[in-house]
């Protein structure tokens, strides 16, 4: 897991983080929780049981939002709607999650960082981000889009 950037920009603190497919998370590098959280899936070829850990962890660790983009995102939402019922399976307020496939990066981050809110109770995170690229190698668009979201 490689730090891309930590800091502060127009919308907040935000995180952005290159993981590699199979890799473990490392809570070091993620925002203070609660956080919102994007999850680009730049490769295709990862397995649900290495993302259902994945997303245990962020959801573990403080993401209060999951928001997904690319190949397979509409799986890796579903995963990640299962293992929030099995982690707070009576929680007043709960981890929100949304898919954004076929949705152009920049679109997908705007929502992110613009339209997603967390429930009432997670409030406190809403300037707070993480945006994670998934894959074997850092998509070269991401970071592009990332500072025009987050930092124009």
């Amino acid at each position: 897991m490689i730090a891309l950037f930590e800091g502060h920009t127009s919308q907040g603190h935000l995180a952005v983080v290159h993981l590699m497919t199979g890799e473990a998370v490392s809570k070091t590098l993620l925002p203070q929780a609660p956080f919102l959280c994007g999850v680009t899936l730049s490769d295709p070829r990862w397995l649900a049981p290495w993302l259902t850990n994945v997303i245990r962890d962020l959801i573990g660790n403080g993401a209060v939002y999951l928001a997904f983009h690319g190949p397979r995102c509409e799986e890796a939402h579903d995963i990640a709607d299962r293992v929030r019922d099995s982690v707070m399976p009576d929680a007043g307020d709960v981890v929100m999650t949304t898919w954004h496939e076929g949705e152009s990066l920049v679109d997908y981050l705007w929502f992110l960082a613009f339209t997603a809110f967390p429930t009432r109770g997670f409030s406190a995170a809403s300037d707070r981000y993480c945006v994670l690229d998934i894959g074997q190698a850092i998509n070269p668009g991401f970071l592009s889009a990332v500072r025009e979201v987050f930092v124009s």
